[in-house]
């Protein structure tokens, strides 16, 4: 959600008439809500798995991502350059409750072995204390980790895994094929655009 932040914000100084409706969901639900005329746009992420062409969408990726794990700088594992598997297993891991996320770890699992969950939450918070408080390791898209207040770098590493490319991800935006988007719609998908297009330089560099 804060990848929204600015250019909702920003769009509506100017466009103060329009009314924006922001909801925070799985992302087969924002499918269906998009499908069934419900929202006029989603974002999600698209992978291998999850094939937006038999869902009758148009979908337009705006931003590649990749996996990562959050740590407390503080512990010894953050002082490594990347995590690999049998690392993860020995940790104490906490899940933001994502499509994703837990399709990722599902992934993981059947190719190196259990992985010790302690609970899966939409509480970022939540997630937060578990990491700062109790040693356990996060793992999430890397876009979603910047931005945050409380994931900052003195107190969160964030490091690659040492894992094979589950080929290419990328976060995008869903819309209807067929239907006619407003002069607004279109608008605030250019701004949103030129956000990703910043973040995506930040996030290289």
């Amino acid at each position: 959600m804060s990848l929204l932040e600015r250019v909702v914000i920003e769009f509506k100084k100017k466009f103060p008439d329009v009314k924006l409706e922001i909801v925070e969901k799985g992302s087969q639900d924002i499918i269906d809500d998009v499908n069934q005329d419900k929202s006029d746009l989603g974002l999600i992420i698209l992978f291998k798995n999850r094939l937006i062409e038999r869902t009758g969408l148009a979908f337009e990726r705006l931003l590649p991502v990749h996996m990562v794990a959050g740590i407390s700088s503080a512990s010894p594992l953050a002082l490594k350059p990347a995590v690999g598997p049998e690392e993860l297993r020995q940790q104490t891991v906490v899940l933001y409750n994502d499509d994703y996320v837990k399709w990722y770890m599902d992934d993981f699992q059947s190719l190196y072995g259990p992985v010790d969950v302690l609970f899966t939450t939409n509480n970022r918070d939540l997630i937060f204390r578990a990491c700062m408080n109790h040693g356990a390791v996060t793992i999430g898209l890397n876009f979603s980790f910047m931005n945050e207040p409380a994931f900052r770098k003195d107190n969160i590493a964030i490091l690659d895994f040492d894992l094979p490319d589950h080929g290419p991800v990328y976060l995008g935006v869903i819309q209807r094929k067929e239907k006619t988007h407003s002069q607004v719609s279109r608008r605030f998908m250019e701004w949103l655009k030129h956000d990703l297009e910043e973040l995506g330089a930040s996030m290289q560099s």
